[in-house]
């Protein structure tokens, strides 16, 4: 049997998926707006290439590394920045932020959808015993065992929400619109 080991090499990974500075992708000199960018993000490693065949200008995370300047490029443009190609603030943080922050913001936003349904469902079967209670004190005993047995799951007010309120009141518009007419029969 052979053993095979996969491992991460960041500097092989950027040289295979990023771009090297030649003659068709070329680094223009610093104008006002990528130092504009590099304070903002407060990144240095920020440039403005420009993409020949393509005929765009490239934001890029440039790197060094052994004589050989790599390229990732962030954010194509299709005019240059300086000229009207100027990015808000905003997205131009969100573009720069480094991919591990970005995985740690998606792992916490899906850990706090799954800890907020866990309160939602806790919360509806809390209102769904204290409904059965109110049965058995009532002394509404059918209704109360059917509410007890039932595998259908309970959807309280707060896991609802306004969907669920606006349902209830037009359900009971409905009821209380409805004419029964028996002497027709």
């Amino acid at each position: 049997m052979v053993d095979i080991e996969i491992t991460y090499d960041p500097r092989e990974y950027e040289v295979v998926n990023g771009a090297v500075l030649d003659d068709t992708f070329y680094r223009l000199p610093d104008g006002e707006w990528i130092r504009h960018a590099r304070r903002v993000t407060g990144r240095d490693d920020l440039v403005i290439c420009y993409h020949v065949h393509e005929g765009s200008f490239v934001l890029c995370q440039m790197r060094v590394d052994s004589d050989v300047k790599i390229v990732s490029e962030l954010h194509a443009m299709t005019e240059p920045p300086d000229r009207g190609g100027w990015l808000p603030d905003q997205l131009l943080i969100m573009k720069c932020r480094p991919d591990y922050v970005k995985v740690a913001e998606i792992r916490e936003a899906r850990r706090e959808a799954k800890y907020k349904e866990r309160f939602l469902k806790r919360e509806s079967e809390e209102q769904r015993k204290s409904v059965i209670k109110h049965m058995k004190n009532q002394g509404i005993g059918a209704q109360e065992a059917n509410w007890a047995m039932s595998t259908n799951r309970y959807v309280g007010d707060v896991e609802g929400g306004d969907s669920l309120a606006e349902q209830r009141e037009r359900l009971s518009d409905l009821a209380k619109k409805k004419v029964y007419n028996f002497a027709q029969q």
